[in-house]
């Protein structure tokens, strides 16, 4: 598995070790300011959006969540992969506490 880093040189490709694979990418703060932030672009755009976000390591929260682009949601999937329900399990007890 790999993924895409910033550096010097620009974007490059790193491997991502089998410890980090396991490991949690997320803290529950974050987790809580991107959904915080994606319901605010729905209700400014008065419908379910399409986010893509990232964050900057290198720059301190919530400074370091950037979201790169929103488009209106067209589809609704009507069945959900395990990730998926765990995911919106996950935000629901997070954005609900």
């Amino acid at each position: 598995m790999v993924q895409m880093v910033c550096a010097d040189q620009g974007i490059v490709e790193e491997v991502v070790s089998e410890k980090m694979q396991r490991s949690l990418c997320l803290k529950d703060e974050e987790i809580k300011k991107i959904a915080e932030l994606a319901m605010r672009l729905e209700s400014y755009f008065g419908r379910a959006q399409d986010c893509e976000w990232a964050i900057d390591c290198r720059s301190s929260f919530p400074a370091s969540i950037y979201f790169m682009q929103t488009r209106p949601q067209v589809a609704i999937v009507e069945k959900k992969s395990s990730t998926d329900k765990i995911v919106d399990l996950m935000l629901s007890r997070l954005v609900g506490s």
